[in-house]
């Protein structure tokens, strides 16, 4: 199956993480319309270009993948910029406008949730989502970013170890 120049794939997982990965940036982009690209003070973006879901962790990480911390909507200028440009590493800008966003720390603890390996004695839990997980995180994305976060909190509790502040 392929849509556009890139090939979905065919098993049910995969199928599944591609449709998840639309519901959720989606849910991104309403859930932050209202809010300038979290890059602005950072780079110089078009506050009139097209809002992307951009992700501070890169999507290959199961860990942040959805978590919605790491979502956050960016002016397209900016997600393909030199500051975030698709790289593993969105860099420092990135982890900044993340603390200012969601509370001091928040960049740090989404690091230590992708790479676990960098912690000192850490054992890596599986974080790789099911697709019944996939299905569920696709079907509240739809309903909103409140009953996303909600679901998404009891799927993985542990990914939420601080209150974060108010993103409005």
């Amino acid at each position: 199956m392929y849509k556009a120049l890139h090939r979905i794939g065919q098993t049910e997982r995969q199928l599944a993480i591609a449709n998840a990965d639309r519901a959720v940036s989606l849910m991104i982009r309403e859930r932050d319309k209202d809010l300038p690209c979290i890059l602005a003070d950072y780079n110089d973006c078009d506050p009139r270009d097209e809002r992307e879901c951009g992700h501070f962790i890169e999507r290959e990480r199961e860990a942040t993948r959805y978590h919605p911390w790491n979502l956050n909507a960016e002016s397209h200028g900016c997600n393909n910029s030199h500051v975030s440009g698709y790289r593993p590493d969105k860099g420092f800008p990135y982890g900044l406008a993340i603390d200012r966003k969601w509370g001091d720390g928040t960049a740090l603890f989404l690091y230590r949730l992708a790479h676990p390996l960098h912690e000192k004695n850490a054992i890596p839990k599986d974080e790789s989502w099911s697709v019944n997980e996939l299905n569920t995180l696709k079907d509240a994305a739809r309903r909103g970013a409140r009953v996303y976060e909600a679901i998404y909190a009891e799927l993985r509790p542990w990914h939420f170890p601080f209150i974060r502040r108010d993103a409005a």
